[in-house]
């Protein structure tokens, strides 16, 4: 059977993505800091038949992030399908979310970490096997911020920003490898409505594999 990795899966959009990609025959890894919560998920998904399992880690430590990957594929075998929502990490309470006249360093780094840090965490792990086998696919998440400003958002926004240019460098490389990278933006927050709706475009891109981005207002 064929794994997805989803990072800090959430009640909302990140359920129904592995809801939907188990129901297709795929094995569910669930990487998040609050076990409990990887429980109530994992419990949530088995119900529904789906093959789950929960690997508690912080994935902004590249060593606990490649510990849970290594953990992962002795569980499940190897990874096919990586899924990251930089939304899903919020900024600490002392890493506001300043506009762009008050942008400093300080003030961006924790945004970077957060966001396209802990996405490069994730990756390298996998990123070389899924080479090496000429199959994979990357999925990056972000709010809308990674292509339009918001007033007030500005860090935020970087560090988004950040991530979507960096995956886009990755689908440019990895044409011919056989790994497929694509970013997903997102008007935030996804209605619970419409989140099962979403979750299935997840695997058009995973499947169709000829988009790099998809912009979803």
């Amino acid at each position: 059977m064929s794994t997805i990795v989803i990072v800090d899966a959430g009640n909302g959009l990140g359920l129904q993505i592995a809801k939907v990609f188990g129901h297709k025959g795929f094995n569910v890894a669930l990487i998040g800091r609050d076990a409990s919560k990887l429980d109530d998920l994992t419990a949530r998904l088995g119900a529904e038949h789906v093959t789950a399992a929960g690997f508690p880690a912080d994935v902004l430590d590249p060593a606990a992030a490649r510990a849970a990957l290594e953990q992962v594929t002795d569980r499940f075998g190897e990874i096919e399908v990586l899924e990251y929502s930089a939304i899903a990490h919020p900024p600490a309470p002392d890493a506001p979310a300043v506009g762009a006249t008050d942008v400093t360093l300080e003030a961006l780094r924790p945004h970077l970490d957060r966001c396209l840090g802990a996405a490069i965490n994730v990756v390298r792990p996998v990123l070389p096997r899924m080479i090496e086998r000429d199959n994979g696919t990357l999925i990056f998440t972000t709010g809308l911020s990674s292509l339009h400003p918001v007033p007030g958002l500005a860090v935020p926004g970087i560090a988004a920003a950040g991530l979507r240019s960096w995956v886009h460098s990755l689908h440019a490389e990895l044409i011919g490898t056989g790994v497929h990278a694509a970013h997903i933006a997102l008007g935030t927050p996804v209605p619970p409505a419409h989140a099962d709706a979403i979750a299935a475009l997840y695997w058009d891109v995973h499947t169709n594999r000829d988009q790099v981005e998809l912009v979803l207002t």
